[in-house]
C-alpha cells in the first residue's frame, strides 16, 4: 500500500478539490441544513463534473484534445465560473457561516472522509483482487473492473462493450464513468483505481451518513451514532459473525480472519432466495 501512497492522496486530492469547487452551489441549496451542504460537497462536485464531461463528450465539443481532459476542462472552467458568480452574491452568507463555526464542521467532515477512505483502502490492501471467487470479497468486482476499464480506455461515450467487439456497451456505468473520469485526471491505472473507488464510495457514504446525523441532531455524538449505523451496523448477519471473527483474529492473526469472514452473505444474500 505505501507505493500507492501518491495516487491515493492525489485521488483524495481530486476529490476534495471536486467538492470546493460545488461548495457555493450547495452552500445555496442547502441553507436550511446545519451544514450548509458541506456533506454532500463532494460527491455533488464528483457528479456534476462527470454529467458535464459526458454531455460534452455527446456534443463532441473539444474532441480534439482526447476524451481525458478536454470535457473535463470545460466542465470545470463551467462550474467555477457558475460558483464564482454565487459565491459573490452569498459572500457575507457564507464568510458568517465560518465564522460561527463552520471551518470546524469543514474539518470535522474531513476528518471523517480521510478516516474511512484510508481505513478502507487498507482493508482492501489485504484483498486487492477483482475476482468472481466469492471466498475472497469477489462477485461482481471482475464485471466492475472491466467495465472501469472499458471507459477508461475508451474515447467514446457509451464506451465500446468489452465483451461483444464492435458494440457499444449496454449496462448502467455512471458510478464506474466518475472513477474512470477521476483515474484519467490523476493518472491512475484501473486496477488501481478499482479499489481507490471502491474506498471512497465507502468514504463518501461516512461522510453523508455524518451529515445527516448532523442535521437531525446537531450534535458530533448524534452524527458518529449515525455513521455506525448507517455504514457499520445494519446487516444483523455482520454481527453474528464477529465472536468467530475475534477468535481467529486471536489464534491466526487479521489476514486469515478477514479471510474467513463473510462480506456478501450479510448484504447481497437472503438464504432460499435468489440473491440481491
Amino acid at each position: 500500500m505505501i507505493e500507492y501512497l501518491p495516487c491515493i492522496f492525489l485521488w483524495w486530492l481530486a476529490i476534495t478539490f471536486a467538492g470546493w469547487l460545488v461548495f457555493p452551489l450547495v452552500f445555496r441549496c442547502g441553507m436550511l441544513l446545519p451544514d450548509r451542504g458541506l456533506g454532500i460537497a463532494k460527491l455533488s462536485g464528483l457528479m456534476l463534473v462527470t454529467l458535464g464531461a459526458t454531455w460534452l463528450r455527446f456534443t463532441g465539443m473539444g474532441a480534439a484534445m482526447g476524451y481525458a481532459f478536454a470535457p473535463i476542462v470545460w466542465t470545470v472552467l463551467a462550474l467555477a465560473a457558475f460558483n464564482f458568480m454565487l459565491s459573490r452574491r452569498y459572500a457575507k452568507a457564507i464568510r458568517t457561516f465560518f465564522q460561527e463555526g463552520g471551518w470546524r464542521m469543514a474539518l470535522c467532515y474531513e476528518a471523517a472522509f480521510g478516516i474511512a477512505y484510508l481505513l478502507f483502502l487498507w482493508f482492501r490492501s489485504h484483498f486487492p483482487d477483482a475476482t468472481f471467487d466469492v471466498q475472497f470479497y469477489g462477485a461482481e468486482k471482475w464485471v466492475n473492473l472491466t467495465t472501469l476499464t472499458a471507459l477508461w480506455r475508451n474515447a467514446g461515450i457509451p464506451p465500446m462493450d468489452p465483451w461483444l467487439s464492435d458494440h457499444s456497451m449496454n449496462y448502467y456505468y455512471f458510478s464506474h464513468l466518475i472513477w474512470a473520469m477521476l483515474a484519467r485526471v490523476s493518472g491512475t491505472v484501473p486496477e488501481v483505481a478499482f479499489n481507490l473507488g471502491l474506498g471512497t464510495t465507502f468514504a463518501l457514504l461516512v461522510t453523508m451518513a455524518f451529515s445527516a446525523g448532523w442535521a437531525l441532531t446537531e450534535r458530533k455524538r448524534g452524527a458518529c451514532i449515525a455513521v455506525f449505523l448507517i455504514a457499520f451496523a445494519g446487516p444483523i448477519l455482520t454481527w453474528s459473525q464477529l465472536p468467530a471473527l475475534m477468535k481467529t483474529v486471536k489464534v491466526s492473526g487479521l489476514g486469515d480472519a478477514l479471510q474467513n469472514f463473510s462480506f456478501w452473505a450479510p448484504s447481497d444474500a437472503i438464504p432460499n432466495t435468489r440473491n440481491e
